[in-house]
């Protein structure tokens, strides 16, 4: 099964075409192969809010393709997609009920921890996973409160 028979890239989508495509292609039977010999060089984002911004982007295309799919969805998808409204409930609760700050609190600690195993920039790499986990949380929220036929033309 290839690419011609389930059709190539949907083109409307601006993230996750390939995501996407993979889905097509092992419901119609294909398998997806990964080449550990395959290179691809990657030039990370200049700015915290660039960071920021596609993985927001990530998470809200991620929305679209589930609303296409539904039945790709995935545990490791849906709990990321809690990590946003889990941090605000915890704050808001914090108010009244002091054991959910130390619940608050222990989401850095938890970053740095997992930072820490990179052996290298560890408050650095802390900081890009909060950034990263947090605003792809928001994308894939904010994409799938929107409603409507269109809407990959109501993109971020």
């Amino acid at each position: 099964v290839a690419g011609d028979t389930v059709g190539w890239f949907a083109e409307d989508l601006v993230r996750n075409q390939d995501y996407e495509f993979n889905i097509r292609l092992r419901a119609a039977g294909g398998t997806v192969w990964f080449d550990p010999e395959l290179w691809v060089g990657y030039r990370p984002r200049g700015s915290w809010r660039a960071l920021a911004k596609q993985y927001y982007e990530y998470g809200w295309w991620k929305a679209e393709v589930l609303r296409r799919h539904p039945e790709s969805l995935r545990l490791r998808q849906a709990i990321p997609a809690a990590v946003a409204p889990a941090l605000a409930a915890t704050a808001v609760i914090g108010v009244r009920w002091r054991p959910a700050r130390a619940l608050l609190a222990a989401y850095p600690v938890v970053l740095v921890v997992v930072a820490a195993r990179t052996r290298t920039r560890v408050v650095g790499c802390a900081l890009a996973l909060g950034t990263l986990q947090i605003a792809w949380s928001c994308g894939f929220l904010s994409g799938s409160l929107r409603a409507g036929p269109d809407q990959a033309s109501s993109s971020p």
